[in-house]
């Protein structure tokens, strides 16, 4: 039996695809939306050993009588199946690339734990509300877990924001959905087949108050954002990918070229100053300006002449540097044309 072909010796092994795939998606993908994608990847993997599901849910009963306060900021972090995590890492990819790209690292952020709360809160609230007109104690054992209760908010300010396309193509469907009613649309898609998730329809109910203003109070202003930047976020400002504030409003993520100096600064995504500070490069800049009065007149090289200069080479005539010598030649030569002109 022939063994199976192995590389030459001194040749270099296969690059492992997976490996390459993983790489592109960190290189192409920002901050924020790398690390999410992330850490929803490695809590599935957890949730084979622990249950993370009933550690993390937001179930009324215990977030609220059991006083476990986590559940309102890291229940969307729950993934119950495969194809939940398939699909949230097809959506929110492209999606979380151009919201980063026009928001910025740390707003995306605080936007996603903003509609972590509020939708929580709400979802809490409404069941709340259930128990007590009902009597029923089920209402309490409701749960609310996973990303697309913060998906669904994301996408719906996602289809208002200007420059998105009029329509949008849902799913399989052979027909195209104008794109302010998309994520009303996908939602009802999604009930067909999951049946009514409560906290789905909160979030999407959540994304259309803030496209409208309802929830403006909630909004973080540029100088809180800076402010987290420069402290809380310090550290994770150089990672790669990373988008400060002052370099958002872009359409879309756009990676560090491949050729770029591997260096801190180009790893990241704002610019970094060159040796010594910009304070420096200016001060060294303006002191190898030459002092006023020293610059030497320019050199004009070929076969030309300066400007109020005589051919061959020569210079203007030696009695025109005396000018009271011009006029008394001028005044000689005036007297010979008049005498010349009586004879």
């Amino acid at each position: 039996m022939r063994a199976p072909s192995s590389p030459a010796p001194g040749s270099a092994p296969p690059d492992n695809p997976f490996l390459t795939a993983y790489e592109s998606f960190c290189a192409t993908t920002p901050f924020a939306t790398r690390s999410t994608l992330q850490t929803l990847v490695g809590v599935f993997l957890l949730s084979f050993i622990f249950d993370l599901g009933g550690l993390l849910a937001n179930i009324p009963a215990l977030t609220i009588f059991g006083l476990q306060l986590h559940r309102l900021l890291l229940s969307p972090l729950v993934c119950v199946s495969v194809m939940s995590v398939l699909f949230v890492g097809m959506t929110f990819t492209s999606l979380g690339r151009s919201m980063e790209a026009k928001l910025g690292t740390v707003r995306l952020l605080l936007l996603m734990g903003t509609f972590s709360l509020v939708v929580n809160l709400t979802f809490t609230s409404l069941c709340l509300l259930l128990f007590f007109g009902t009597k029923n104690p089920s209402a309490l054992a409701y749960s609310a877990q996973g990303f697309w209760m913060i998906l669904m908010a994301l996408l719906t300010i996602d289809c208002h924001s200007p420059g998105s396309p009029p329509t949008r193509r849902l799913m399989f469907l052979p027909f195209q959905i104008p794109t302010i009613y998309y994520p009303a649309a996908l939602l009802a898609f999604f009930t067909l087949f999951m049946g009514i998730r409560i906290d789905m329809y909160v979030s999407t109910a959540c994304g259309y108050a803030y496209v409208h203003g309802f929830l403006d109070r909630l909004k973080f202003d540029d100088a809180t954002v800076l402010s987290l930047e420069t402290n809380a976020f310090r550290n994770l400002s150089t990672r790669p990918g990373f988008i400060l504030l002052v370099n958002a409003g872009g359409e879309d993520f756009l990676p560090v070229a491949a050729s770029a100096p591997s260096s801190a600064s180009s790893s990241s995504t704002r610019a970094a100053p060159p040796p010594g500070g910009w304070g420096a490069s200016s001060a060294s800049t303006i002191s190898s300006l030459p002092a006023p009065g020293t610059v030497a007149p320019p050199a004009f090289s070929g076969s030309g002449r300066k400007i109020g200069s005589f051919g061959g080479g020569s210079s203007r005539p030696a009695d025109s540097e005396d000018p009271a010598a011009a006029r008394a030649a001028m005044a000689a030569a005036a007297e010979r044309r008049a005498a010349n002109a009586g004879n």
